[in-house]
């Protein structure tokens, strides 16, 4: 049986515009970020749906403003596990912003995926959070997965959610976790990926 896990990134916000560190902040899309995204529903690159989709999201509003823009109002589950990484002291300011504060230099020349951000996380700890969040969302996956198999159709879950996040999720199943190339696996606002599992088992990605 296959079945598909589509992750979706979330739309432009200020903080991509601005090149902000942030993401336990709260902010919303801003206007380039619907137009963006109506513009590639409009290309037609986003997967189909149906009321049997399990549909997830971080919680934070630019998520659920993603899903409504590409998908309409529908329900969701919050796995609050699944977002952005936490940018502690740094949040919502900019590199160039923040070169002048000493606790940022220090971060920044010393980093490693160990180094926690002052208030906030480290990317070890992200990394792990977002492991067990995406577990969750596995665990419902195959529960619908048991619930569909004697239907002629197949289980798929949406998540619309957050950068770092999908490039935790994609490095963890087809790359080196933490290692070398995890930014590799970053989309664009508004693009992501198609996960393929056969027989319950994570087997292949096509891009969004």
């Amino acid at each position: 049986m296959r079945s598909y896990i589509h992750l979706i990134r979330h739309g432009i916000t200020e903080g991509n515009k601005k090149q902000w560190y942030y993401g336990r902040s709260d902010i919303p899309l801003i206007e380039e970020g619907y137009e963006g995204l109506r513009k590639l529903k409009e290309e037609g690159i986003y997967p189909k749906i149906d009321d049997d989709t399990l549909i997830f999201t971080s919680g934070l509003v630019r998520t659920s403003q993603t899903l409504d823009t590409i998908y309409g109002i529908r329900d969701s589950v919050v796995i609050d596990k699944l977002r952005e990484w936490d940018c502690g002291d740094f949040e919502c300011r900019s590199h160039e912003e923040l070169t002048a504060n000493p606790q940022y230099r220090q971060w920044f020349e010393t980093r490693t995926f160990d180094s926690q951000v002052p208030g906030g996380e480290s990317m070890r700890t992200f990394y792990e959070r977002v492991t067990e969040g995406f577990d969750m969302l596995l665990t419902d996956h195959e529960l619908q997965m048991i619930k569909l198999r004697n239907r002629p159709k197949d289980a798929v879950s949406l998540a619309v959610i957050h950068g770092a996040v999908i490039c935790s999720i994609m490095s963890r199943f087809f790359g080196n976790g933490l290692g070398n190339g995890y930014w590799s696996w970053l989309p664009d606002p508004g693009r992501g990926y198609t996960i393929e599992m056969e027989d319950g088992r994570i087997s292949e990605y096509t891009k969004i």
